[in-house]
């Protein structure tokens, strides 16, 4: 027995409704991408090609994942309008929905997957990360086949074991990728307030942006394995923008780390590739620059300089190019 009865409900509403809604939902986030992208090529221009291309493409597929779901509501809600048996059945347009959000989710877990690597050079959890994410993505694949080998929506629930694959690897890596940069950045703190307090800034960000796709994914599980109807699909809808707009919040939240006595200074953090915080920008004269280095021995080493900033890089030696520092 489901949430809702669904014999109460019209024939568009048990699936088609909740898309609709969800779909609401996915357009609102495509427009936050849309202009966080827009954030992102104006103020950091120098970054790597790499991470330019990867964004475009996030970009990119949240825009074909928004058009499918729009075409297919338009074709079976205005074109068959009227025509029961259109409700019934998903076509080639629905299947494309689970394909384009395990394409974007696996892109952006990858992506964390190689954050947490950087900030802890430790392979194990790393590579955890990517099986389950591969896991999600060729499951979310699936899935998309089984839609067009079953269309009907009153048979979801024979490709079960799939989606809860599928979601249960999700929700696993956010997890696990979520937990260990806050273990890891809880347990190298230096004690000293103003840099603690930078810390705890990265931590609570680290929380929130992993906390909403873990909350809508689990959601979505919870929903498609407990109820009859289309009301998973709410959550399934814009679960991929919320992970593309939880990679750009990070890379754009690079511009808000400010510190030094002049409201108009600007400063840039970044994770080093031995998992040092390291902070670097253009300031004014009695503007401070903390840099929080991690040796081979245990203690955390802080440096508090304080004197006219141009444009320097701290930490030149590092192997990690600063443009590749995520607010984690």
């Amino acid at each position: 027995m489901g949430f809702i009865d669904l014999s109460r409900l019209g024939p568009a509403e048990v699936a088609h409704g909740w898309m609709f809604i969800g779909l609401a939902i996915n357009i609102l986030l495509l427009g936050i991408m849309v202009i966080q992208t827009y954030q992102y090529y104006i103020n950091y221009k120098n970054d790597r090609l790499w991470l330019k291309l990867f964004v475009g493409f996030l970009l990119v597929g949240d825009i074909f994942n928004t058009a499918f779901d729009a075409a297919y509501l338009y074709e079976t809600l205005i074109v068959n309008f009227g025509n029961l048996d259109a409700l019934a059945k998903a076509t080639w347009l629905f299947a494309c929905e689970p394909a384009t959000t395990a394409i974007i989710v696996l892109a952006v877990q990858l992506f964390f997957a190689w954050r947490v690597f950087i900030v802890t050079e430790t392979r194990v959890w790393s590579v955890l990360i990517v099986a389950l994410a591969l896991t999600g993505a060729v499951t979310g694949i699936t899935t998309a086949v089984d839609v067009m080998r079953i269309p009907l929506f009153t048979q979801f629930q024979e490709f079960k074991p799939v989606v809860a694959v599928w979601m249960v690897s999700e929700v696993a890596a956010d997890i696990i990728s979520t937990s260990i940069l806050v273990w890891y950045l809880r347990n190298h703190k230096s004690g000293l307030e103003r840099s603690d307090k930078i810390v705890d800034k990265i931590i609570r960000f680290t929380v929130q942006t992993g906390l909403i796709t873990f909350i809508f994914a689990s959601f979505h599980l919870a929903f498609y394995l407990s109820d009859e109807s289309g009301l998973h699909l709410l959550f399934n809808f814009p679960i991929c923008k919320l992970y593309s707009n939880s990679v750009l919040s990070s890379l754009n939240s690079r511009f808000s780390w400010k510190f030094g006595n002049n409201a108009g200074s600007e400063s840039q953090g970044r994770i080093t590739s031995t998992g040092n915080f390291a902070v670097a920008g253009r300031a004014n004269k009695n503007s401070e620059a903390l840099n929080i280095e991690h040796h081979s021995s245990p203690e955390v080493y802080i440096h508090v300089e304080s004197h006219e900033l141009h444009d320097r890089q701290v930490l030149s030696d590092s192997k990690m190019h600063p443009s590749e520092w995520s607010a984690v």
